[in-house]
């Protein structure tokens, strides 16, 4: 099955030498503060990939990566670790069985292939999903590029743009389910299919996802807000409130960070942290920052989890215990009472995180779905019918 095919690894940003750069009211040598999309708590962080280019509306822009294996256990593999199945209200396993046969199969087949060429799909699949889903439900909003009314869209609101990639992947999924069966899968439900393909990319087993979702018919910039996304600054009680607001645990919201396990940040979510006066940033990292950060255009990366950057485990939460978190905001799970029991109890048991992530991530799927007749089933994930 034909996919797109990515350009080589972007490694943006030019050196400082040393001179200062403004920071609102603060300065540093040699860190860059271009303002650039805050990271919201959530899925592989930034792009998903070093050195990722800003998003470009509405062109589609190249992808740029580097070449790394993947990883992939077949679905009926480890049966006993199956996500269980709750109520799932207008969504159901298998929703797809007699209408369009192959679709999971469609899209677990592009995302494979894709992540052959581009590590750092995965990532950027996984915080497509949760940047939809925490706006205004899985409905696909986040992926167009207009809409009816004119307004500017989700994709382009400052704490999306220049973070997120992996458009043209589900561009090209949607192509292949298409000329399978036309108007038959939601973009919603791709993203949904998507996210878990890339997990099971990364190291995760498979798990089954309930489907049934439509996509939404209007995308606004103004409906993506600090208060559903917040940023890696945020306090624990706005980050927790995200998470609740959406009808998920404070456990959901641990489990579901720990996809940080993959993907990167870019510098302006982070290097302002080499600056406070009282940080306990260990000393290693805040000198790879220091180093890092040094572009002035906002573009250049760190992996979140530099350990095993590619790969979905529990050694992100390790870190935390560690103090070497690159982003703040996942740094204060580990410190809060509310939550740093679970982060200790994850870092010691990956089978434990495995079996709770399929279930965390099937109860984000379902955030305000339309089913039904409400929306409709695109053609093309980038424009309404």
């Amino acid at each position: 099955m034909p996919v797109k095919r990515y350009a080589k690894d972007f490694k943006g940003g030019s050196d400082l030498n040393g001179k200062e750069i403004p920071k609102s009211d603060t300065k540093n040598e040699g860190i860059s503060n271009e303002e650039s999309p805050y990271t919201a708590p959530g899925f592989g962080s930034s792009s998903g990939e070093k050195g990722d280019s800003n998003y470009e509306e509405p062109d589609r822009q190249d992808e740029r990566d580097s070449v790394y294996g993947w990883i992939h256990r077949p679905r009926n593999e480890e049966p006993d670790r199956q996500a269980e199945r709750e109520e799932d209200g207008p969504l159901r396993v298998g929703f797809y069985r007699e209408t369009c046969p192959q679709a999971e199969e469609i899209v677990k087949q592009v995302i494979s292939e894709a992540s052959k060429n581009s590590p750092g799909i995965a990532a950027g699949i996984l915080r497509l999903h949760l940047h939809d889903c925490f706006v205004t439900g899985c409905d696909a909003s986040l992926l167009l590029d207009k809409t009816p009314s004119g307004e500017k869209t989700e994709k382009v609101s400052p704490v999306n743009g220049g973070s997120l990639r992996g458009f043209e992947v589900i561009d090209e999924v949607k192509t292949q389910l298409e000329k399978e069966c036309p108007g038959t899968v939601s973009c919603a439900d791709v993203l949904a299919f998507g996210a878990r393909d890339s997990l099971n990319i990364s190291g995760l087993p498979s798990y089954e996802v309930p489907a049934g979702r439509r996509d939404r018919l209007s995308s606004r910039e103004a409906d993506v807000t600090p208060a559903n996304l917040p940023g890696p600054q945020a306090s624990m009680d706005a980050i927790t409130k995200a998470f609740t607001e959406k009808g998920l645990t404070v456990e959901d919201m641990v489990v579901l960070t720990g996809g940080h396990s993959i993907g990167v940040a870019h510098c302006p979510n982070f290097a302002y942290r080499v600056r406070q006066p009282d940080s306990e940033l260990d000393p290693r990292l805040n000198a790879d920052i220091r180093s890092v950060c040094r572009a002035v255009d906002g573009k250049a990366t760190m992996p979140i989890d530099s350990i095993t950057e590619y790969r979905l485990d529990v050694e992100f939460y390790k870190t935390l215990l560690d103090k070497k978190g690159l982003l703040e905001s996942d740094q204060k799970l580990a410190e809060d009472p509310r939550t740093s029991d679970l982060v200790r109890s994850l870092a010691d048991d990956q089978d434990g995180w495995f079996e709770k992530l399929p279930t965390s991530m099937i109860r984000m799927g379902k955030i305000q779905v339309l089913s039904g007749q409400q929306g409709e089933i695109r053609k093309q994930c980038r424009f309404v019918n």
